[in-house]
């Protein structure tokens, strides 16, 4: 969003110029006729070039500021990027099938026994699959909204924060199945959870779900599926 932002202000910026372009070239053709009607021709060389001057000088300082506005915005963008936790780029894919195919190994999702719809598809950083579900029921704003991702383990860069993208939480450890699994309460109505298992982690986020619903879809489908199937 803030590259397509970076591309509307530079353009925006290009216009400006352009504009102003035409309004001295015609100034300066309006001065260099006047002083000919008077056959003064120094007149109109002096004129041209303070025009010319004034317009060069004045197009130097427009692009000067909108790159320096489009450096503060690209700044700006990669500190949200850095601040939310999030990998990028985000690559969606159409299908599950074309999304285990690049990752190489098959993610870990929600059957359609849990009532979940999904609803996107994502690649992270080249490495991380990220399938996004939603309540089939209810006004859209107010449907649960669950985030699964997986990756291959890697103890030196992968934690419960780098893959949920959850920074500050309170993590508490819980036993669920068999599984040892670190949980946090976002807030009274957002929840996420991560895991490992045989190489591979695991996350799940969720959003507008209580407590109790969180821990059902988290044991009876995803700790269920990792525990017979990973």
């Amino acid at each position: 969003m803030n590259a397509h932002h970076n591309l509307l202000a530079l353009a925006a910026a290009g216009v400006i110029l352009f504009s102003h372009g035409n309004v001295f070239a015609s100034a300066d053709t309006e001065a260099m006729q006047m002083a000919s009607a008077t056959g003064d021709a120094s007149i109109a060389a002096d004129t041209a070039d303070t025009v010319t001057s004034s317009a060069a000088e004045e197009s130097a300082a427009d692009t000067a500021a909108g790159a320096a506005d489009a450096v503060a915005a690209s700044a700006a963008g990669e500190q949200t990027a850095d601040i939310a936790g999030v990998p990028n780029p985000m690559v969606p894919y159409d299908s599950y099938t074309e999304m285990a195919t690049a990752l190489h190994f098959h993610p870990l999702y929600f059957p359609l026994s849990s009532g979940l719809e999904l609803q996107q598809r994502f690649i992270l950083g080249g490495n991380v699959a990220d399938l996004r579900y939603a309540s089939r029921y209810g006004q859209p704003e107010k449907r649960a909204q669950f985030t699964v991702r997986t990756a291959v383990a890697d103890p030196d860069a992968m934690t419960a924060e780098t893959l949920s993208g959850v920074y500050g939480a309170d993590w508490q450890t819980q036993t669920i199945g068999d599984t040892s699994v670190q949980l946090a309460e976002v807030s009274d109505s957002s929840f996420v959870a991560y895991w490992t298992k045989d190489g591979f982690v695991f996350s799940v986020g969720a959003e507008n779900v209580n407590r109790w619903d969180f821990l059902r879809q988290v044991r009876d489908n995803l700790i269920d599926l990792t525990e017979h199937y990973y």
